[in-house]
């Protein structure tokens, strides 16, 4: 079964989550729509995607949600932020090497089994 927004934001903010507030400061949705059917959600009825949008828990297939609240939480929080960190840390290092090289060259391709690093074409 999947984890909800909810699930998530009472991980995130170690304790239940009961205002909009509460859902801002674990920057989640309170309220949303569901990706396949377009229902309205609420966080007590969606689950966090692994293609980064909200689907309503009868949408969201087994394979598609995230089945714990830490492996959503590294998904949608941190595998992100450690992606743009080896990217900047990248790019720092080329310019040693490669002052032709531009922000905007570098690409940072990581799925789950391997990560590549290369100039873009």
């Amino acid at each position: 079964m999947s984890i909800t927004i909810m699930e998530l934001a009472t991980f995130r903010l170690k304790r239940e989550p009961t205002t909009m507030a509460d859902f801002e400061e674990a920057n989640l949705p309170m309220l949303g729509g569901c990706q396949a059917c377009g229902a309205t959600v609420a966080a007590y009825n969606s689950c966090p995607t692994k293609s980064g949008y909200i689907a309503c828990v009868g949408c969201v297939p087994e394979h598609f949600g995230y089945e714990t609240v830490e492996q959503a939480n590294y998904a949608v929080f941190l595998y992100p932020a450690a992606r743009e960190k080896l990217r900047n840390l990248l790019f720092a290092a080329l310019k040693d090497f490669e002052p032709w090289v531009d922000d905007e060259d570098i690409c940072v391709v990581v799925d789950k089994v391997n990560f590549s690093i290369k100039i873009c074409d």
